[in-house]
């Protein structure tokens, strides 16, 4: 967006589907911000960003809202020998991460899991932190990691 400066702290985590999704799988639930499902001024639970003080402990009140920082984190930069994390901006809007076989990435083919699955391990999503988060999901889904 022309003249736009800075980012809502929603667009910077990850969304709370995902994040309750991570939670499921058993990811460690340590990050700056968390998802708290709260009451407002009368109206339905809403889920709202939140960062826990010193005195406060979001690993009990919700689910962790992880940022891209903290997925590169927790994501392995490598599958095996050849198997590298990568991320894309695409053109037309979104994001797109995978994990590339070094050995074939100068003709485009994508890394297969081999005797696991015979499907392709990348994730795409509007927001960057959001492919990392479903890219995490698929690893953890595949027991990869």
């Amino acid at each position: 967006m022309p003249g736009r400066i800075g980012m809502k702290l929603e667009e910077t985590t990850c969304s709370v589907e995902l994040a309750q999704k991570l939670k499921e799988l058993d990811v460690a639930q340590d990050s700056i911000f968390y998802w708290i499902k709260e009451a407002f001024l009368g109206v339905a639970d809403q889920n709202t960003l939140y960062q826990p003080d010193e005195r406060q402990d979001g690993k009990r009140l919700g689910v962790s809202a992880f940022t891209s920082a903290e997925l590169g984190e927790i994501i392995p930069y490598s599958l095996g020998v050849y198997f590298n994390f990568t991320t894309y901006h695409m053109e037309e809007g979104g994001w797109f991460v995978d994990y590339t076989d070094m050995r074939l990435e100068s003709i485009g083919q994508p890394f297969k899991f081999g005797g696991i699955a015979e499907k392709m391990i990348f994730q795409s999503a509007e927001k960057e932190v959001d492919a990392r988060a479903k890219l995490l999901i698929a690893l953890k889904q595949n027991n990869l990691i």
